[in-house]
């Protein structure tokens, strides 16, 4: 854990890569632990003993992964930093600190304990994905990031049920006007043109690329958020392809993607010989 330099002082000569040793928690004696910029992989091991003196800790800028002990968050500390990891997990309501805290740049979610409203020196909302409430009056008043955060999926929620809302409306209005025969006189005027048949295509497209979205695509990136997701909690972004790492996620959604731009692009194809065809047969009939 240690290499000696002088008498009574120790120091590590080099930058570090492997887990996190543990051991220099438990030394005695120790008040501050600073092992920033190292190449520290792994997870914080979740029974973690720290020593009673130690109160001023920094891990920060390795590529540290899991959650934060609980060991760790229910300790007063005078200045913990463990922002620049890959940190995912929620934080514990009763984590608070005396002094500074940074945690900002992993992949943190969850409820903010209460007890960062308040505090001055914090960061901790950076590249996290809290959440919040909608005005966004429970951020902590003084971190840096907090007058340009989106907390949770609450800026894609809005957006999403808009146009699920609009979908509805649409679906509904549509089917009373087909039902209720309302353009009945008016549709009669177009059946001699082109433009009937075109919005029947376009909307047989629309429905497969809707049917294709729902019942394929959604199905897949929720299960893929399930085990390949890199957020604890990814609230509505579930039905998306973010947030999401690895190399089967990728190669699934590629090819899916790919499938749907082949089916939209035969579509299209069908649709344009078909219009040829039918100028075609309107131009012989007016010949005739």
């Amino acid at each position: 854990c240690q290499n000696k330099l002088f008498r009574s002082t120790y120091t590590l000569k080099y930058a570090v890569g492997g887990s996190v040793p543990v051991c220099l928690f438990q030394l005695p004696n120790i008040t501050t632990l600073h092992l920033s910029g190292n190449g520290f992989t792994g997870s914080i091991p979740s029974d973690i003993v720290i020593s009673n003196t130690l109160s001023d800790l920094s891990l920060s800028h390795n590529a540290l992964t899991g959650s934060i002990p609980q060991q760790v968050q229910l300790r007063r500390w005078s200045s913990i930093d463990l922002s620049f990891n890959r940190l995912s997990g929620e934080l514990q309501p009763s984590f608070v600190s005396n002094g500074s805290i940074s945690l900002d740049n992993n992949r943190l979610s969850g409820d903010i304990p209460a007890s960062f409203y308040t505090l001055h020196n914090i960061s901790v909302l950076g590249s996290n994905m809290f959440s919040c409430q909608y005005d966004e009056s429970d951020l902590p008043m003084y971190d840096p990031d907090r007058e340009r955060y989106h907390c949770g999926s609450n800026s894609f929620n809005s957006i999403f049920f808009t146009w699920l809302g609009a979908i509805f409306c649409a679906l509904v209005a549509f089917g009373y006007f087909k039902w209720s025969n309302y353009f009945g006189d008016k549709v009669q005027a177009f059946t001699g043109s082109n433009v009937l048949s075109s919005l029947s295509k376009a909307c047989s497209i629309s429905l497969t690329c809707s049917f294709y979205s729902i019942v394929v695509l959604l199905p897949v990136y929720s299960a893929f958020s399930i085990f390949f997701g890199i957020q604890t909690n990814t609230y509505a972004y579930q039905v998306s392809a973010v947030f999401l790492s690895g190399v089967v996620p990728f190669a699934v959604n590629l090819f899916l993607w790919v499938a749907l731009w082949l089916l939209l692009a035969i579509m299209l194809k069908s649709a344009w010989f078909d219009s040829l065809k039918g100028e075609h047969a309107s131009q012989s009939i007016t010949a005739s």
